[in-house]
């Protein structure tokens, strides 16, 4: 790698410059593709509109837990519109 073989004579490793962000790499990535699939894979079943409806009423059933450690879902957590990281990692965590 040429960044190691120019600055790594200053001490300087660009490794641990670049660490993995969890918040992104984890939660609006791998997290969001795998809830979105599953989402796909209820509405692919007989009755899937149904079912998903069913787990967004499950998910607004949900109460608040902690100080702001899970908040309410007030949207439908399927349509994954207006949510940011914090809503993935509260989806996640249910």
């Amino acid at each position: 790698n040429q960044f190691v073989k120019k600055l790594g004579p200053f001490g300087l490793d660009p490794f641990r410059m670049l660490v993995i962000d969890f918040m992104h790499e984890c939660e609006l990535g791998t997290w969001k593709a795998l809830f979105t699939h599953l989402i796909r894979l209820l509405y692919a079943l007989p009755r899937g509109s149904e079912l998903v409806a069913a787990l967004d009423s499950r998910f607004r059933q949900v109460p608040t837990f902690g100080n702001g450690v899970i908040r309410k879902f007030s949207n439908n957590t399927s349509e994954m519109k207006r949510l940011a990281a914090r809503d993935f990692e509260d989806i996640l965590q249910v």
